[in-house]
């Protein structure tokens, strides 16, 4: 066993440090190489993934049938997972989530006159050159289809609430309607940025609350104190001293001047 130990560092100092970065490698439990790995192009992960992406076409008959009305979006904890582990590329990544960003809209229809397949393919023709462009990293795609998910929400709701039929989805989603007025999807961006607001402020709001509360629950902890120090103070437990340095030393500054008020009838603090 020396022998094989001494062998071994001996060849290791002939070796770069990338080859002995290698050679240690090799040698660790499985527990210790932490990196995760991709996993194939072939894996079952991989291919599930992949196999979510239709055919435009047949995609179009899909929704003109009503086949996603009620479709739930992919969870967020997968497609983390898939970015971390699945082998695809950020285009096939962006490519699956533009239909199922489509997929989602179906419900705004559900309860609508019948929508055509042409309409849905000119939908799905301008959303996949459209949606999520600039966008070069999985985890920022990820973030972004929460926002879309909520713009979808919100129409849908406004829709149901107004009792307002919504534009044929090829122009409802025609890039074109950026301002309010023109009721598309890209339209709502500013309602969205007037949501983020509303959600900074109320954490904002509910962090003051918090620190409030905690604030009370110190001040009446320190009150329990103050009360339970006197106590012991009138059974002759303390001293007037040591009643005062123990306040002072271990309540907030401002029990000493009600310190002070409590017992200035009792004794006078030396």
């Amino acid at each position: 066993e020396g022998y094989w130990n001494t062998t071994w560092i001996s060849e290791t100092k002939k070796k770069s440090p990338r080859e002995n970065s290698a050679t240690i490698r090799k040698l660790l439990p499985d527990f210790l190489k932490t990196a995760p790995k991709k996993q194939g192009t072939n894996s079952v992960l991989t291919r599930n993934f992949l196999a979510r992406h239709t055919e435009e076409g047949q995609l179009a008959k899909e929704l003109a049938m009503g086949l996603h009305d009620d479709y739930k979006g992919l969870s967020r904890h997968y497609l983390r997972k898939i970015a971390q582990y699945a082998n695809v590329t950020t285009e096939e990544f962006r490519a699956v989530l533009v239909q199922d960003f489509i997929k989602s809209s179906a419900k705004i229809w559900k309860h609508h006159d019948r929508v055509y397949v042409g309409s849905w393919k000119n939908a799905i023709n301008g959303l996949t050159t459209s949606l999520f462009q600039g966008i070069t990293h999985k985890e920022n795609l990820i973030e972004k289809v929460s926002e879309y998910r909520w713009k979808l929400e919100f129409a849908r709701k406004w829709f149901a609430k107004k009792q307002h039929a919504a534009l044929y989805p090829s122009l409802y989603f025609d890039t074109i309607r950026k301002s309010t007025n023109s009721i598309g999807f890209f339209g709502l961006h500013g309602v969205w940025l007037t949501h983020l607001k509303y959600k900074q402020k109320r954490v904002a709001q509910e962090k003051n609350s918090q620190a409030k509360e905690s604030a009370n629950r110190r001040k009446k902890s320190a009150k329990q104190k103050l009360n339970n120090a006197i106590q012991a103070y009138r059974k002759g437990k303390y001293t007037a001293k040591q009643l005062y340095n123990y306040v002072q030393d271990n309540l907030p500054h401002e029990f000493l001047k009600e310190l002070k008020l409590q017992v200035a009838q009792e004794k006078k603090i030396s």
